[in-house]
């Protein structure tokens, strides 16, 4: 379900925001920045395997994460060292202004996030939708990964099903945006009325001849919304 800052104000907003965070509201790809710091073993050959076609993303997302080792507070002070792209907190205040909603969709780790957020001032500022990191309740050590947002029914098999918020949103919104940069931002791009795509997404949507807008960073973004609001 959709979560909105305001309830009363849900009927009356007619857009609504999902960006991705990797690749996209993060300037790198910064879960493989985390796991090439915190991983115990070599982790890339995931990767391989999900491009073979030999796993899905789901499994990738699960089995990268598994080989994280560290505390708490050692991978929350890496992560604020990881930039957001460039524009992003300038392009939150702009969805303010036009009495937007918008939300993080991600399968990233909820601390990286926050902790980057939180590094330009935007914590809290931001409904996320992502998986979840255990630590140890002693040691804080990392211990594991939960799928909150996984669905049994997902074709895409996801660990976070971007596509079932973006139809559930559109129950609720006139226009849902979708901002990514992954193959795994496909399934959503599928379901939004707008899509802003770069890297493996354009492809993918050049590919599906999906409408598409470009861009670099989120002033591009702001640019295009300014014109065509």
């Amino acid at each position: 379900m959709i979560q909105t800052r305001q309830k009363q104000k849900a009927s009356s907003t007619k857009t609504i925001i999902f960006v991705d965070f990797d690749g996209t509201a993060a300037q790198e790809i910064a879960s493989n920045c985390l796991l090439d710091r915190f991983a115990i073993a070599d982790w890339r050959w995931l990767d391989r395997q999900f491009d073979d076609g030999q796993c899905s993303f789901r499994d990738r997302v699960v089995k990268g994460f598994s080989l994280l080792s560290g505390s708490r507070k050692a991978m929350i002070e890496f992560s604020q060292t990881l930039k957001l792209r460039t524009g992003f907190p300038e392009f939150v205040r702009f969805c303010r202004r036009q009495g937007w909603e918008m939300a993080i969709v991600s399968e990233a780790l909820d601390f990286m996030i926050y902790a980057m957020l939180a590094r330009t001032g935007l914590d809290g500022a931001i409904p996320v939708y992502c998986n979840r990191a255990v630590f140890h309740p002693e040691d804080k050590r990392f211990q594991g990964i939960e799928l909150p947002y996984a669905r049994k029914d997902c074709a895409c098999k996801m660990g976070i099903c971007k596509g079932a918020l973006v139809r559930d949103a559109k129950q609720h919104f006139e226009r849902v945006i979708y901002i990514g940069d992954g193959s795994n931002d496909l399934c959503p791009a599928r379901h939004s009325d707008w899509v802003f795509a770069r890297r493996k997404l354009a492809k993918r949507c050049q590919a599906e001849g999906i409408p598409y807008f470009p861009f670099e960073d989120f002033y591009d973004i702001c640019a295009v919304l300014e014109e065509k609001p």
